[in-house]
């Protein structure tokens, strides 16, 4: 059984990474708002193949690396009846 999967152009989708490169950059550090004595690096942006949504993809300095959709990797969240982002991104 040959079963094709419809799939945006390349195009579209390098236009999806470029849009969040202008708000993240590759080799960029931040922290995350839970642990913010963590510094992670970012390694990549990229598209997760089931939702091709894009992804944000980071690295502890003790090398775990993680995935996380660029939506979420960019919203706010609520602590202590405040907005703040998810992950701050710490001057280059």
């Amino acid at each position: 059984m040959n079963t094709k999967v419809n799939h945006t152009a390349e195009e579209e989708l390098k236009n999806r990474i470029m849009k969040i490169e202008k708000q993240v950059k590759i080799g960029q550090k931040c922290h995350h708002y839970k642990s913010p004595n963590t510094i992670y690096t970012i390694v990549d942006i990229g598209i997760m193949e089931e939702t091709e949504q894009v992804a944000i993809i980071y690295k502890t300095e003790a090398g775990v690396t993680w995935i996380r959709t660029a939506s979420n990797f960019l919203e706010e969240v609520i602590v202590d009846d405040k907005k703040v982002p998810r992950f701050t991104l710490l001057p280059r």
